[in-house]
């Protein structure tokens, strides 16, 4: 296990101890906070960003992590089949994709048909990437130099501003509840998240 793995492994209990309505509420905090990228994605690919779809994904979401009903398996159904799919030469793919993984791991968690502390990984995936990308060139640096090159990414300022974004997170969704005022302080700490 690499040094960024046991960062997500180390994350990952304390997130299956929340309540399933607070883990859909941070992950959905890390789609909010990664929706931009996506859009930018879309806009320089050339897709129809599929809003309509993302819009109703986080109202049922939301709805859900406040203390509502279990979502639809038919608009699970639409945002999983809206999701970006085919990696483009476009900047951004992982950005936009997590952003959708982490709407679809925020719906399932109403359902009880996932565990969203399984798809912690998604949660940094973006920011790893770009802090790799940005001091070496590339964002998968090869399993020869991987470890060392995880030590260094986990040593930028933008990485550490993440991982503590997602230990902020868990903070502000753990119980007695989530409640209106703590989601905007949870969007504007997950902001961290977004390469």
């Amino acid at each position: 296990m690499g040094p960024f793995e046991r960062v997500v492994a180390e994350l990952t209990p304390r997130i299956r101890e929340l309540p399933m309505e607070a883990q859909a509420a941070l992950f959905l905090g890390a789609s909010r906070a990664l929706a931009e990228s996506w859009r930018e994605w879309s806009a320089a690919a050339g897709l129809d960003p599929a809003t309509v779809v993302y819009d109703r994904g986080v109202a049922a979401a939301s709805a859900f992590a406040s203390g509502g009903e279990p979502v639809s398996p038919d608009l699970k159904a639409e945002v999983e089949a809206s999701m970006p799919s085919e990696p483009t030469p476009f900047a951004g793919f992982t950005a936009a994709l997590n952003c959708w993984i982490c709407l679809d791991v925020a719906l399932g968690a109403s359902t009880g048909n996932r565990d969203p502390a399984d798809y912690t990984w998604y949660l940094l995936e973006s920011m790893f990437h770009g802090v790799s990308e940005r001091l070496f060139g590339y964002t998968d640096v090869g399993s020869i130099e991987q470890e060392e090159c995880d030590s260094v990414s986990l040593a930028d300022p933008a990485l550490i501003a993440a991982i503590a974004a997602i230990d902020q997170g868990i903070a502000i969704v753990a119980p007695p509840s989530v409640g209106e005022p703590r989601v905007a302080e949870l969007q504007r700490v997950m902001a961290a998240i977004r390469p």
